[in-house]
């Protein structure tokens, strides 16, 4: 008696376009009623046009992933709901048109859903929320920011390792990013040039409304100021810092193996990206930007040659906007301020407020070490703690009466979810950066493109955690984005690998002898 093994039995060319097709025309009575209800019945209309071009995705569903990743790190959704009245709802359903690469791959093509360990930790970073919000003194609030970290970070993340599955999508992922990233730069350097402040350009290029900071300089009308840029985020520090994860990418994919074109291409948009972050004029982004540096140079992932090129384009970044100068000056009673107690009074405004912010959420961390004050909550009891913190611990903080976030990622997430809370996100950052250094390493003589990708993303997550020192966890889709496809990035190595000790392992074909029988 014999037994069969199972088998996957495969859709049909025309029985998947049936369904995919079945599927699309389903959003038409959708689209209308969401247009209806939202009194925008255009919108609907138009959804309902798009249709006919939606259906070549049937066939080419990768062309949906380049496009999230597109629409995602350029902020449009957002720019599309508050400059062009565009319904939210439409927009937050933006990613999950992912949904149709990840049918393609698992359904019709029969792969595995990928559940790597940094997706598992991920969901437990959700338990913590969860339980956080439990204890939060307003768990209504607490559960919709649980519920933000559900959607843009542990939905995300899933939805993008389990579509970027092969080199080519890896690389083109690259390439997407690169794009979006030269496309706001681009929007910043004219904006700054022809000095139209006042026009957002779609909102893809926004200013925030304040006179900007001093230069030192003075002309006819009185002092200099500069006015920093924001763009699509309508942030400056935010702007540089999702513009200062893609420096690293840029440079590694110029580095890779491949035509001269494509290297000019990738050096050209990372040069406007640069342009594009020295426009906000961050002061944590240089710092971030040095950290970057010093891990590249201390792990000897360029040669000091290398290291002397980006330092002279750095250079030449500064010379660009001798702005910068005047805007970095502003650090030094900061670090005297780390020698001296008594100097903090002498810093900016700035400073002073963000020292404030730093201590309250220590001191928040410290007394509710289990749970903290709960998710989103750190600006509910700001005014609390940091009243007691300069009475108490410090002097010469600048304490505000408006609402308040902690601006050191870290802090904050004690402040909020307790120390279970950030011990978690360290042990995500930790393990993925472990992956990315270990597939680096085994690939590097091997495969050096892909070993240029890995460093890539290893370094913007590098970047990103360097500025994380001055913002709090906001903004989180484009941080769990970059983790998604660094997990990705692995992910795709591991398989490689797996695929290349599999080819060793193969017996040799045995050569024949004279006689035509093979040789043992």
């Amino acid at each position: 008696m014999s037994s069969a093994k199972p088998t996957l039995v495969a859709l049909r060319p025309w029985g998947t376009s049936t369904i995919l097709v079945g599927l699309l025309l389903a959003i038409v009575p959708i689209a209308l009623m969401v247009g209806g209800l939202a009194n925008k019945p255009l919108w609907g209309l138009a959804a309902c046009l798009a249709l006919p071009l939606a259906i070549p995705v049937i066939y080419r569903p990768n062309l949906v992933t380049v496009g999230v990743l597109f629409v995602v790190y350029t902020n449009a959704a957002a720019v599309a709901v508050r400059f062009h009245g565009v319904p939210f709802f439409l927009a937050a359903c933006a990613p999950l048109a992912l949904a149709i690469p990840l049918v393609h791959f698992v359904i019709i093509r029969g792969e595995k859903v990928i559940l790597d360990g940094t997706w598992r930790w991920m969901v437990g970073l959700l338990a913590v929320h969860l339980a956080a919000a439990i204890f939060s003194s307003d768990p209504r609030r607490s559960l919709e920011f649980a519920l933000t970290f559900l959607v843009e970070g542990v939905g995300l993340y899933w939805l993008v390792v389990n579509v970027v599955r092969s080199r080519e999508m890896l690389r083109r992922s690259v390439w997407v990013l690169l794009a979006a990233g030269a496309f706001m730069g681009a929007l910043s350097c004219f904006q700054q040039a022809t000095g139209t402040y006042g026009q957002a350009y779609g909102g893809f290029a926004q200013v925030e409304e304040n006179a900007g900071f001093a230069t030192g300089e003075s002309d006819l009308q009185g002092a200099v100021r500069q006015r920093r840029l924001a763009g699509p985020l309508g942030t400056q520090n935010r702007y540089a810092q999702i513009m200062l994860m893609l420096v690293p990418l840029g440079l590694f994919a110029a580095a890779r193996p491949q035509p001269f074109g494509w290297r000019i291409a990738a050096l050209g948009a990372t040069a406007v990206i640069a342009l594009g972050l020295a426009l906000t004029f961050s002061r944590g982004a240089v710092l971030g930007f040095g950290l970057v540096v010093v891990v590249m140079i201390g792990f000897r992932y360029i040669s000091m040659k290398q290291a002397a090129i980006v330092a002279l384009g750095m250079g030449l970044v500064v010379l660009a906007l001798p702005q910068y100068a005047a805007r970095m000056k502003s650090l030094a009673p900061l670090l005297s301020a780390v020698r001296d107690e008594s100097s903090v009074g002498s810093a900016d405004g700035s400073i002073r407020s963000r020292a404030g912010e730093a201590l309250a959420a220590m001191l928040m961390a410290v007394e509710q070490p289990l749970t903290g004050v709960g998710p989103g909550m750190y600006s509910q009891h700001y005014q609390h703690y940091a009243a007691r913190v300069g009475t108490e611990l410090a002097e010469g903080i600048k304490v505000k009466e408006e609402l308040r976030e902690p601006h050191v990622l870290y802090l904050g997430l004690a402040a909020e979810l307790g120390i279970p809370g950030v011990s978690v996100f360290l042990l995500i950052v930790t393990l993925t950066l472990r992956r990315l250094a270990g597939a680096r390493r085994r690939c590097r003589k091997r495969d050096p493109e892909l070993a240029n990708l890995l460093t890539g993303f290893l370094l913007a997550i590098v970047a990103y955690l360097g500025t994380a020192f001055f913002l709090h966890f906001a903004y989180i889709r484009f941080f769990w984005l970059m983790m998604a496809l660094a997990g990705a990035a692995a992910c795709v190595a591991a398989r490689i690998e797996r695929e290349c000790k599999r080819a060793d392992l193969q017996p040799l074909p045995l050569a024949p002898t004279a006689g035509g029988r093979p040789a043992y």
